[in-house]
């Protein structure tokens, strides 16, 4: 049988992959968002001293703050005394309740104190995005999943870099005539910042879904195996001792019992591995838009596109006794068509057949792996613990 520290370092090996979920009993409230505390607290205290309004007195802003502050107190309190712990001892869990306070505490001083039901909501909203960050980074492992994807790009990088040399001419063609197009600077570089930002999240949305549906067929009999030969061997790169993988492999080979977290945090992972390899095609056509841009494309023109009103200047160069500028507008243009482009780059990956068939070879591959070093891991780790 394995050891404790095999088992501990085989964690380490899920973790190093951004699969934390493939840890046994793993507890994002207990193992991971204690960490945290302080930064929810953070969050908690920036959203209850954004509520002070300076209309208001100074009395009734530190009774706001204090409102805030007493709510936070008492749950923290109940919590640990319900847990059986000090009253201000160090959270060991941190669960739903501890969130909602979070969210929903800097949200009731401008309502109790100035009825101010929008600038509640708002509270509301921006609290629950960031706790839904920090929730959802902490307990999947953000950071390591991103590394993970970094290696999977550089790993990758020939079969991208030839499908983007795939799609090239195609998707300069398109670029360069909606640059060249006045009605594009008139959407794009006179868009509102709300639009714009709602704009980009629509199109990356579209994005996504595309990447989502055709994930599926990507994990199919990923987690089923033929013999236990097979099983061990896939298994080999885990830091568990060959003995000890033979010795389980064959009672791994039972029906799969991943768990729905565990499919998640899997279609994560390739989600952020597909999503990093389009986000750097956007990034890439982003810097080619403006380049061309600031050197095809005078001040007059611009000024002309869009409808006779002056642009925002954001540098500017004289050279060759021409006036080279960077405008604002021009980089919202290059925003707009640079998620175009990367969503273009997305619908081709997907249909792309050899590209497809790379992919499935390089990053399930590795996923397979890491469903083979699961079972011998819930095996050994069962048999540790009973």
């Amino acid at each position: 049988m394995a050891t404790s520290a095999e088992l501990d370092q085989t964690e380490q090996w899920f973790l190093r992959r951004g699969i934390p979920h493939f840890i046994a009993d793993y507890s994002a409230g207990r193992d991971v968002l204690t960490r945290a505390v302080p930064l929810l607290g953070l969050i908690f205290f920036a959203g209850l001293f954004t509520a002070v309004e300076s209309e208001w007195t100074l009395q009734r802003n530190a009774a706001a703050v204090a409102v805030g502050a007493a709510v936070l107190a008492t749950v923290w309190i109940v919590a640990n005394l319900l847990r059986k712990q000090r009253a201000f001892a160090y959270p060991t869990h941190v669960g739903s309740i501890e969130l909602a306070v979070v969210i929903v505490g800097p949200a009731l001083p401008p309502l109790i104190f100035g009825g101010q039901v929008r600038a509640s909501l708002l509270a509301f909203v921006v609290n629950a995005t960031l706790v839904a960050v920090v929730y959802l980074g902490s307990s999947y492992g953000a950071l390591p999943m991103i590394r993970w994807a970094f290696g999977r790009l550089v790993a990758q990088g020939t079969a991208v870099f030839r499908l983007f040399a795939r799609a090239l001419p195609v998707l300069l063609f398109f670029v360069v005539v909606l640059l060249l197009t006045g009605e594009v600077w008139l959407q794009a570089g006179l868009l509102s910042s709300v639009r714009m930002i709602l704009t980009v999240a629509l199109l990356i949305g579209i994005g996504v879904v595309f990447l989502a549906a055709r994930i599926p067929k990507e994990l199919r009999d990923l987690d089923t195996f033929d013999n236990a030969d097979e099983l061990a061997q896939l298994a080999a790169s885990a830091p568990i001792h060959p003995q000890s993988v033979a010795s389980v492999a064959p009672s791994a080979l039972g029906p799969s019992s991943v768990g729905r977290k565990e499919w998640g945090n899997v279609v994560l992972v390739l989600l952020v591995s597909q999503a990093l390899q389009v986000s750097v095609v956007a990034l890439t056509m982003f810097g080619f838009v403006v380049v061309f841009g600031v050197v095809a494309i005078g001040p007059d023109t611009v000024t002309a596109y869009l409808g006779g009103v002056e642009p925002d200047v954001v540098a500017s160069l004289m050279l060759f006794g021409e006036r080279f500028e960077l405008t604002l507008e021009l980089l919202e243009v290059a925003t707009f068509l640079a998620v175009l482009s990367g969503l273009f780059f997305t619908i081709t990956s997907v249909t792309d057949a050899a590209y497809r068939e790379e992919f499935r070879t390089e990053v399930t591959g590795e996923i397979r792996e890491a469903f083979a070093v699961r079972r011998i891991y819930r095996e050994l780790h069962a048999a540790q613990t009973t």
